[in-house]
């Protein structure tokens, strides 16, 4: 008698195992989900919050047919962990930051590009071209791009601040506390930089030094936090921040934050984020077909002028109006990008997660 009715509790018990497992792996590997489900005139995406209109996703399978599967990540640590535990299988568009583009570039894991099949190449911004994570742009495009500064409230400076990450690592430099981001690549790159001003080729007393720079400077660290940069400085919790420009730009645009300003150091650092295509995607001429749609001029500008992220076109980049970037006012007029470094991958991972373990156990 208690032998069946353990018997029959472990198979319930197994049977409510199996199904919660089911559920769970197509959670978490939605592209498996939209696999195996979706239609065939169909395409799967994944991307980051914000960075595809909605509004315009429907007018494009409206008028195509297509149907589209948005899937979003909030890191580039999480997209990368999701490619390669589905071998992309699912993903028929990804729209990964550079130094993530190069990882999947080196790993084979996209296609080449078929840029026949692109009717709007010529109106890219060329000097978003040719960098060191493609440098032939075989396969990737960009799309938004943004610099990485510092954030800081008008109001809480006698003047204009230096224009210097000495405001982020320097105690006393800006009164109170700062704020940072939670990426570690970016924390430490940034740290090196401002040290060393150059962040290629570190030595492991170079890094040493980086760590002894951020666990002091934590003191005067408000918090780090991941794209919530902004709120530090709307709050006035803190005076500066180490964020991305249309963090501020959107602050501004609001015309509720009129007192935020945006400084970009002399060696300030830039991300890229690209259309890549998987190697491994189905439907390649829907994807260049949705490319082709979301590269339009009007449809390019959505998102740029809504959350303020830098746009790929030229057109666009002429009718931006960066005037609140101190050090960068007329990013339009640069002639190309090379006083700006990028987050790279000259640092392993493994020194990364060991200085970043060191100063967050602190």
């Amino acid at each position: 008698m208690v032998y069946n009715f353990v018997a029959r509790l472990i198979a319930r018990l197994g049977f409510i195992a199996f199904w919660i497992g089911v559920i769970a792996l197509f959670v978490y590997f939605s592209p498996i989900t939209n696999l195996l489900l979706k239609p065939p005139r169909s395409i799967s995406v994944a991307t980051w919050p914000d960075y595809i209109d909605e509004d315009s996703v429907r007018e494009f399978e409206k008028k195509t047919g297509v149907t589209v599967y948005i899937n979003f990540y909030e890191n580039n640590e999480e997209l990368l962990s999701k490619l390669e535990l589905t071998k992309s299988r699912g993903f028929d568009l990804v729209l990964p930051t550079d130094s993530s583009t190069r990882t999947l570039i080196k790993n084979g894991m996209l296609k080449k590009l078929d840029k026949s099949k692109l009717n709007f190449w010529k109106d890219l911004d060329s000097r978003l071209l040719g960098h060191y994570f493609d440098p032939k742009n075989e396969y990737s495009i960009p799309y938004y791009w943004d610099l990485i500064g510092i954030g800081y409230d008008k109001a809480a400076f006698k003047g204009a601040p230096v224009n210097s990450w000495s405001l982020l690592f320097e105690e006393g430099v800006t009164l109170g506390h700062v704020g940072m981001t939670d990426d570690p690549r970016e924390v430490i790159f940034t740290a090196a930089q401002y040290l060393f001003g150059s962040i290629k080729d570190l030595s492991k007393e170079q890094l040493e030094q980086v760590k002894e720079l951020l666990l002091k400077q934590k003191r005067w660290v408000e918090s780090y936090s991941d794209l919530r940069g902004e709120f530090l400085l709307y709050s006035k919790t803190s005076s500066a921040a180490m964020i991305p420009s249309f963090q501020v730009w959107s602050g501004i645009k609001s015309g509720q934050f009129n007192d935020l300003g945006f400084m970009v150091p002399k060696d300030a650092f830039m991300l890229i984020d690209n259309v890549v295509i998987p190697k491994s995607g189905s439907n390649t001429d829907l994807v260049y077909e949705f490319i082709n749609f979301l590269y339009k001029k009007d449809v390019l500008r959505i998102n740029s002028d809504l959350h303020g992220f830098l746009p790929s076109r030229k057109d666009l980049m002429l009718e931006r109006n960066n005037s609140h970037m101190v050090g960068a006012e007329n990013l339009s007029t640069l002639k190309d990008f090379k006083k700006f470094s990028f987050f790279d991958s000259s640092i392993s991972r493994q020194d990364l997660n060991q200085v970043w373990l060191a100063v967050k156990a602190a």
